[in-house]
């Protein structure tokens, strides 16, 4: 790239410097859990030996971000009462502030969805 005859170059970290975004960023929730202090701390239990957590065991606030993370983040058609350890990992992102690429999360929660089970797909995203 040229600026007024100068030529530069930027890197993703150069901008995210200037421009004072994190450039370490989750990029994919595949396969990703939450730590046991989230676990333990956002439900009644707080273990990861199973792999779904029951809404009515997950605490106060915890249930506004799960809300928020099945209706808008990650919709889903079945299992609506559950949080799932990927529900629960992006609940620890959003409560502990960390950078998560959102578009692309949606995007692989999509594309996960829209392979067709039985004739149906489970996508559920209304506003697109």
């Amino acid at each position: 790239m040229s600026v007024h005859g100068v030529e530069i170059t930027l890197s993703e970290e150069v901008l995210g410097i200037i421009l004072d975004i994190p450039c370490k960023v989750n990029r994919s929730v595949k396969g990703c859990k939450a730590s046991i202090d989230y676990v333990q701390r956002a439900t009644k239990f707080g273990d990861l030996k199973c792999t779904w957590v029951p809404k009515r065991f997950i605490k106060g606030e915890h249930q506004l971000y799960f809300e928020f993370v099945k209706m808008v983040l990650l919709p889903r058609t079945e299992k609506r009462i559950v949080a799932s350890l990927t529900n629960l990992f992006v609940m620890e992102q959003l409560d502990t502030y960390e950078a998560i690429n959102l578009s692309g999360i949606m995007l692989e929660h999509m594309h996960r969805i829209m392979t067709v089970k039985n004739g149906k797909h489970g996508i559920t995203y209304k506003y697109l």
